[in-house]
């Protein structure tokens, strides 16, 4: 009986060294017996660039930058990402807090200018854009401003006239043929439909209303189908100038949002 006691003991110690041996081997804490440890593998802490933050330039890529003269190469991320690029810092950087604030904008104004530059070469793969670019000169930004210009003037007529073309839709158009007639109503009838689209407040029409003054006193088959085929281009004309309108503004405002995140 002894020696039977001795064996248990023996053995009962064997299988708590085993099992402490087992714990020993795996750093997770004590679990309930029969379930094993899972390791959760720890994610690791390097910053990705999706996690950092978007509004500000981008920093990573401004350490990763070779040490040459930044008119002398274009970045890749330029050539992979085009308009949609992050600024990338240069001339900021060689600044400090302790310099002065005009030292500092100056600094910001290159970068802008870079950045816009980078943009240019990327796209039409030409590196002496980098030296001698200058946005205000470029073909596209002087086009923008003008159709800009052209937008806010038509605007301000329109604004200016709107009573005068309302009580024209009205007016009975005497004396003339009914082909000077259509053309007459077609050509106030497009001013009103300016009116609407851009100057809504100046409107008392809805577009419905101002359906029905198109079609008012046209009887004649031939002459509703041609008032109809005309309005109909003038709508289409109408749509791409508002269309080319939304780009521009859309174009303007990502290049200010460059330079703000810069200045």
């Amino acid at each position: 009986n002894s020696n039977s006691n001795n064996s248990n003991s023996n053995s009962s110690r064997g299988k708590a060294s085993s099992r402490k041996e087992d714990r020993a081997g795996d750093d997770s804490p004590l679990l309930p017996p029969g379930r094993k440890s899972s390791k959760v593998p720890v994610e690791s802490t390097k910053t990705k660039k999706s996690d950092l933050p978007k509004g500000t330039a981008n920093n990573k890529e401004q350490e990763e930058e070779p040490d040459m003269d930044p008119l002398e190469y274009i970045p890749d991320e330029y050539r992979k990402h085009g308009v949609d690029t992050e600024p990338i810092l240069y001339y900021m950087r060689e600044k400090s807090d302790d310099d002065e604030l005009d030292v500092l904008l100056e600094a910001a104004q290159n970068d802008v200018r870079l950045h816009q530059a980078r943009i240019r070469a990327a796209a039409s793969n030409d590196i002496s854009l980098l030296a001698k670019y200058d946005f205000t000169r470029d073909p596209l930004y002087l086009s923008r401003q003008e159709r800009k210009l052209g937008r806010v003037e038509a605007v301000e007529l329109l604004t200016k006239e709107a009573r005068t073309i309302l009580r024209e839709l009205d007016e009975d158009k005497k004396n003339l043929t009914p082909e000077e007639r259509t053309q007459v109503k077609l050509a106030r009838w497009q001013r009103a439909l300016e009116l609407y689209v851009y100057c809504p407040s100046e409107m008392s029409l809805d577009l419905l209303g101002l359906l029905e003054k198109l079609l008012d006193g046209t009887s004649e088959e031939q002459e509703l189908s041609e008032v109809l085929s005309q309005a109909s281009q003038m709508c289409s004309t109408l749509v791409d100038a508002t269309h080319q309108s939304v780009r521009d503004t859309t174009d303007d405002a990502a290049q200010a949002e460059d330079s703000y995140m810069i200045r």
